[in-house]
């Protein structure tokens, strides 16, 4: 079907509220870029693990990757009202 979009299907721990203000197909087309924030006001730390989905990195809003890529599940921690932008890659080819 034209315009159809597979998205993974996330699973998310985290004892504090925290939204997904997106998820969408990375602009290089090297995954999928993963972006939260807290709205609790606290610090949050989360958990996130996805079927298929082997490898994460930290990236800025650009998609500009940090250069630590690490294997899932993620594993970070949001600071007060802190906006953070993950990319989530489906293979192990380390790139």
């Amino acid at each position: 079907m034209p315009g159809k979009l597979d998205l993974p299907n996330i699973q998310l721990t985290t004892p504090a509220p925290v939204a997904i203000d997106a998820l969408k197909r990375a602009e290089d087309g090297r995954g999928w870029i993963l972006r939260v924030h807290d709205y609790s006001g606290g610090t949050t730390p989360i958990g996130l693990d996805i079927p298929g989905i082997t490898l994460w990195d930290e990236t800025n809003l650009m998609e500009v990757d940090d250069g630590k890529l690490h294997d899932m599940p993620l594993s970070a921690v949001l600071q007060p009202y802190e906006i953070r932008t993950f990319r989530l890659q489906e293979n192990s080819r380390r790139n």
